[in-house]
């Protein structure tokens, strides 16, 4: 069966198919490197065909990605929202809408979901939209103005997803958004790229040569560098690691590579510096990597220092790729580590409990083993990137079947 036909059916029940295929608006802050920007793009690409058309339009602006999407045949509408309350945004999201033909919205996060719901209002009851809930600000507070305007502006047939129950809860009790209107589903990813697809042991001595690499034990940290990372004591716990008697005496030094551009790029360079940590050798920046797949699979463990997270993409690409995971106990991340069992948790910001933990990875070849078995497993049952879109098709076709109430889970 092709990729495209998987989304067709449900079981035995072939869906319902037109004369011509369904436009979903995919509706972003940009087209950058992140969760929201990952999904929108593996939904088109994956679902795109005889049932459903997408495109794509950005608020702010185009990101990284913009010119990826137009060459994979997607049209990409750039709005360029001004500070402050923008009614022209709201209008001419009205105009892009009717000029293709939008059947309904998904939009990621809650700016874009609020500038839905105000060019709605100026249209009229149509298109419902799709509210996908990625993560939460740090710190996570009530916010009355979004509860005012949620209760004015939704309506019965808009729906709401959460990436993790942690998100779920955030968004009903910090939102003002009914329990029974918001249904979790959980992030999953490309089981081919990240499980199946493995470099030769060739392949692997060439990328390590290209990074500058010899006989280190590789630590891998791909994230955005952004405070809320917290880049920092990734850097500190590294610090540390490499003064732990275990790691000193041992022939193959770990070097930390960040992978990630960002805002915080010149301050961490400076941090490590400062920490007498020497760049290029025990904490490597590589800026934006399109072969996250590929340094996986010469990790010797992945680390994620994060203040807050939904469903960490990176964290299922570790756990696909066989590499075991440290990671802080923050937002969703306690629901897809149970630590001890599939990977190790640590309190945001104590690098003196994370370097711990890497140095058991590096150093216990049974807990490494057992954590890596355990993740595989849990990853296959339930974040393979198939599994989480047959759920989005759902709700997609429930939403053009005009279905606005769904069972409490």
């Amino acid at each position: 069966m092709s990729e495209s036909s998987i989304f067709r059916l449900s079981g035995k029940r072939k869906l319902n198919t037109l004369s011509s295929p369904i436009t979903v608006c995919q509706l972003l802050h940009t087209l950058n490197v992140g969760g929201a920007e990952i999904l929108a793009s593996r939904l088109a690409r994956r679902m795109a065909g005889e049932r459903w058309k997408f495109v794509f339009f950005c608020l702010d602006a185009p990101g990284v990605r913009a010119k990826e999407m137009e060459e994979a045949g997607f049209t990409v509408e750039i709005l360029g929202r001004k500070p402050g309350l923008d009614r022209h945004c709201m209008r001419e999201l009205v105009r892009l809408w009717k000029k293709h033909d939008v059947r309904f919205v998904q939009a990621h996060q809650y700016t874009p979901y609020f500038y839905a719901m105000g060019a709605r209002g100026l249209l009229g009851q149509k298109p419902p939209i799709l509210f996908t809930e990625h993560g939460r600000f740090y710190p996570d507070l009530p916010n009355w103005k979004h509860a005012v305007f949620n209760r004015l502006l939704m309506r019965k047939a808009d729906r709401i997803t959460a990436v993790s129950a942690s998100v779920g809860r955030a968004i009903i009790e910090n939102e003002g958004i009914p329990a029974n209107r918001v249904e979790v589903i959980r992030n999953g990813v490309n089981e081919a790229r990240f499980r199946d697809s493995q470099l030769s042991n060739t392949e692997k001595s060439e990328l390590r040569a290209s990074l500058g690499l010899t006989d280190e034990r590789v630590i891998l940290f791909t994230a955005r560098l952004d405070p809320i990372k917290d880049h920092r004591t990734a850097i500190l716990a590294m610090k540390r690691l490499l003064m732990l008697p275990e790691i000193e005496k041992s022939t193959r030094k770990p070097t930390l590579l960040l992978a990630g551009g960002g805002p915080e790029w010149e301050a961490l360079r400076e941090f490590t510096a400062e920490n007498h940590l020497l760049l290029g050798k025990h904490v490597r920046f590589l800026g934006e990597r399109a072969d996250v797949s590929e340094l996986l699979q010469i990790a010797d463990a992945f680390l994620l220092t994060s203040k807050s997270e939904g469903i960490p993409l990176t964290i299922l690409e570790a756990f696909a790729s066989g590499v075991p995971v440290t990671a802080t106990e923050v937002g969703g991340i306690p629901e897809i580590i149970d630590t001890e069992k599939n990977g190790l948790l640590a309190p945001s910001g104590d690098f003196v409990r994370i370097s711990e933990q890497l140095k058991r990875i590096l150093t216990d070849t049974d807990l490494s083993t057992r954590l890596i078995q355990n993740a595989r497993r849990r990853f296959d049952a339930e974040f393979t990137e198939t599994c989480m879109l047959e759920k989005y098709e759902r709700i997609y076709e429930e939403m053009v079947a005009g279905k606005c109430v769904r069972k409490t889970s």
